[in-house]
């Protein structure tokens, strides 16, 4: 790809980790992304500090919301690819703007785009079934569902936390950003902050750790 094919294979499996990204947050990071401007350069990817592998040539206008658009081209086994992306807006509940790439395949919003080995598209993870190196270690059942085989570390922390909440030393609420995390009722702040220390200390967890 862009005269560094020769580092640009198939992999095996299709994962996050062997392709390439577009993010929306580095784009602008990079000032690639510049609302209101026209943008032009090329974007490359190497690993460990080494020569460029693959290299993508862009073109960004954002000189309307209208038409908001990113052009990529790039070569793939010799031969010259392209992938037209267009731009799209939303406007969060805390005010200002989001922008969003939307899908070359199906349509719909990502802030990130991937090239998998093999492909000649930008498109989003879930257009290419795309999983992380880390599922591996989950089990998929007959219906497709995964399930997190759960680790030793995992197991003492939940046993620990059932018996503290059938005690009803702990309750389960959702903090300010949407997170399922548990907290100490009046009775455990009253009568057992000493013991529900302990016991977590002993599963070496924290709060934080134990977030769902």
């Amino acid at each position: 790809m862009g005269g560094y094919g020769s580092g640009w294979r198939r992999a095996r499996t299709d994962v996050v980790e062997h392709c390439l990204v577009l993010s929306i947050a580095d784009l602008v990071r990079q000032n690639v992304i510049v609302p209101g401007a026209l943008q032009r350069g090329v974007l490359a990817w190497s690993r460990a500090g080494k020569e460029p592998h693959a290299q993508v040539t862009y073109e960004v206008d954002l000189r309307t919301e209208k038409h908001a658009t990113i052009d990529l081209r790039y070569r793939i086994d010799n031969q010259s690819e392209g992938t037209h992306v267009w731009f799209s807006y939303t406007v969060p509940q805390f005010g200002g703007r989001r922008l969003w790439f939307s899908c070359p395949l199906t349509g719909s919003r990502t802030t990130k785009l991937y090239l998998p080995p093999g492909q000649t598209r930008f498109a989003s993870r879930q257009a290419y079934s795309l999983a992380y190196s880390s599922s591996r270690r989950n089990q998929r059942t007959k219906s497709g569902e995964v399930h997190m085989k759960p680790t030793k570390h995992m197991l003492v922390i939940a046993k620990a936390l059932r018996n503290l909440e059938r005690k009803g030393l702990i309750e389960w609420r959702l903090d300010h950003q949407g997170k399922v995390c548990w907290y100490m009722t009046k009775k455990g702040r009253r009568d057992r902050q000493a013991q529900i220390s302990k016991q977590l200390s002993t599963a070496s967890v924290s709060r934080e750790e134990i977030a769902l």
